[in-house]
């Protein structure tokens, strides 16, 4: 915008020395990229905490093998409904996710926002016919209510949940 307005000569203003003597936070531009390791589990780590969570089988496990299976995001997951399972056709319909935001009291609150996150982000996520059996199970998990993923107080699960069982599950099998 500065660059264009210096072109049409609305402003002395040059965009470089703009950002020069611009005091950004620190906590705004963040360099610090984790290593590729640390970013994404090896085939090895995905089979043990898939494993694990198989065994186990709770809502948040059923969550995370779900990311697994098609490459969802967790604020995806967390606004999946029952509706956005097609099993008969293989498929899950990925159009929700969710948003976190400060509220007016001061508290981070969670919301399901109809549409995603990137232009590109609404799809369709098919499912391998050998891991038909997760549609059984996510049909199964919370039936009566609008969302599949509830906490246990009944409410919709938020992403912090999901991350916070993945966490503790990757400890758990020794990752």
């Amino acid at each position: 915008i500065v660059q264009e307005a210096k072109k049409q000569k609305l402003t002395e203003i040059s965009p470089a020395v703009l950002m020069e003597e611009m005091d950004t936070p620190k906590k705004l531009i963040n360099n610090d990229r984790p290593a590729d390791d640390k970013i994404f589990f090896t085939e090895e780590e995905e089979r043990k905490v898939f494993s694990y969570c198989y065994k186990h089988h709770t809502a948040y496990d059923k969550a995370i093998m779900l990311m697994f299976m098609t490459g969802m995001r967790v604020g995806e997951v967390v606004a999946l409904r029952h509706d956005d399972i097609n099993s008969e056709k293989g498929y899950v319909y990925i159009h929700s996710t969710e948003t976190e935001y400060v509220a007016d009291d001061g508290k981070t609150s969670y919301e399901v926002v109809d549409r995603a996150k990137t232009p590109h982000g609404t799809r369709h996520a098919a499912i391998k016919s050998s891991d038909s059996w997760i549609f059984g199970m996510l049909k199964k998990t919370n039936p009566f209510s609008d969302y599949i993923f509830l906490k246990s107080s009944g409410k919709r699960a938020n992403t912090s949940n999901i991350r916070r069982r993945l966490k503790d599950v990757c400890r758990f099998v020794g990752i």
